[in-house]
């Protein structure tokens, strides 16, 4: 069944359960309204023949049911009939009708000095005039022919505006289920054009504080990741293939020249240390690429947090680096330590902060030209800041927007080994870590990355 379809039907169910109750309210407060006051009438009767019969005594009972017969309808089954306390009948307008009333349920009208009651078609009202008519009882009934009419036509009449207001409901809910999805369509009718071999192109966004509107900026974010996505596969096609397809190259090309005559235990060992550092250099590339995609997948996953004193992983991070390279200069400054230890605790998954920082270290490293990085730890009131500052030639402004893209690699780094992973690492940890990473780079003044955590404490 179809949204629309099922919004129209119910719809018309919600409505129609609405009106049934109005309508059906309508009808009992009328119908309880008639009743009332057709006990207020008979009543007033029961009152007045109880007067004339107990007033005047001139009057016989004879001519006491001419005069009521003279003030009810034609049609009417009316009688009054009255008792004494002892609930003796001592009166009657109506010889022919009987109510059939035991002595116990005249006790009862005396309990209760008035009550109201029905047999069979008859409204009954019985009550008791206690004091001058010495606890006499009257019981006066009749049949309510006026308001069994008027309620048996206001009952056709809902029927029939109810059977109306169906068929009014139902095409206004199925125009109103149309409009309603009208958006829907469009947008349904927009992805249905969208040209197969373009990803620029967007769906109309009318209103964005609507429900249509921002499931429009949902399919066009999710068209933005598509987009990315691919353009990301296709640098990273290029990428691979032209870092793993150098080094292969010159593997193959040094080899084969090899083979072409004998050489000398040098010109060997030259070619042995070459092909080597090819090797090294697409052992390192296959590395980070394995580390790329694993850390995009555990992390989709879910990564354990734990409390991590993160001083602790950059004095690992430093020693850890200067044994793989005797050559660096790595110094740390820390800044505004806390009394309490656990003012340095932040939430964080310990290997890939190592993964993360040793990065930024090896990035500094290489790009500086003293082979110095400056590694400052601060800890601000919400965050604990760290800042690697190294002396290489910088970035502009336009490289710095493109440094944490996968494969990005800067003008100036064509000289320098590497193959622009290391920084989308670093991008996509911090990211983790709901961690602010900034970048400060003037040319030729050296880059600073700073990476502020969150503290746990």
């Amino acid at each position: 069944m179809q949204i629309r379809t099922k919004l129209t039907v119910q719809f018309i169910i919600l409505v129609a359960f609405i009106i049934l109750f109005c309508f059906s309210m309508i009808y009992a407060l009328l119908y309880q309204n008639r009743k009332t006051e057709y006990y207020r009438k008979i009543g007033f009767k029961a009152d007045a023949t109880a007067e004339l019969y107990f007033n005047f005594n001139s009057i016989d009972s004879a001519s006491l049911c001419g005069v009521n017969n003279l003030m009810r309808f034609p049609e009417s089954s009316e009688d009054i009939t009255i008792f004494n306390k002892d609930g003796k009948q001592i009166y009657t307008t109506n010889d022919t009708i009987d109510y059939h009333l035991s002595k116990s349920f005249l006790d009862k009208i005396q309990q209760q000095h008035e009550l109201e009651f029905e047999v069979g078609k008859y409204r009954v009202l019985g009550k008791i005039y206690p004091g001058k008519y010495d606890g006499a009882i009257i019981v006066a009934g009749d049949i309510d022919w006026e308001s069994l009419a008027k309620n048996a036509f206001l009952f056709r009449l809902l029927t029939i505006l109810y059977g109306v207001s169906i068929i009014i409901v139902s095409i206004a809910g199925r125009l109103f289920a149309q409009r309603a999805l009208s958006p829907l369509s469009d947008v349904i009718g927009q992805v249905n054009k969208l040209p197969i071999e373009s990803l620029e192109a967007r769906l109309q966004v009318v209103n964005s504080r609507d429900e249509i509107g921002k499931l429009a900026q949902t399919f066009n974010m999710l068209l933005d990741k598509i987009q990315n996505s691919i353009k990301l596969q296709k640098i990273f096609l290029s990428a691979v293939s032209h870092e793993m397809k150098n080094p292969l190259t010159a593997i193959t090309s040094q080899l084969q020249v090899l083979q072409l005559k004998l050489r000398t235990a040098e010109e060997y060992q030259h070619t042995i240390d070459s092909v080597l550092e090819d090797l090294d250099h697409l052992n390192k590339t296959t590395i980070d690429l394995i580390d790329f995609s694993r850390l995009s997948y555990e992390m989709n996953l879910g990564v354990v947090l734990q409390n991590v004193r993160i001083d602790d992983v950059v004095w690992y991070c430093k020693e850890y680096y200067t044994k793989l390279n005797p050559s660096s200069n790595l110094r740390i400054r820390l800044v505004n330590l806390p009394q309490n230890q656990d003012g340095l605790i932040i939430p964080a998954n310990e290997a890939l902060l190592k993964i993360a920082l040793l990065n930024i270290i090896d990035n500094g490293y290489k790009f500086s030209v003293d082979n110095s990085v400056q590694i400052a730890l601060t800890v601000q009131d919400q965050t604990i800041d760290l800042s690697f500052t190294d002396n290489g030639f910088g970035m502009s402004p336009s490289e710095q927007e493109h440094i944490f893209e996968p494969f990005y690699r800067a003008n100036k780094t064509s000289g320098i080994t590497g193959h622009g992973l290391g920084l989308a690492i670093v991008k996509r940890i911090t990211d983790f870590h709901n961690a602010e990473i900034e970048i400060n780079s003037e040319k030729n003044r050296g880059t600073t990355f700073l990476l502020k955590f969150p503290r746990k404490f």
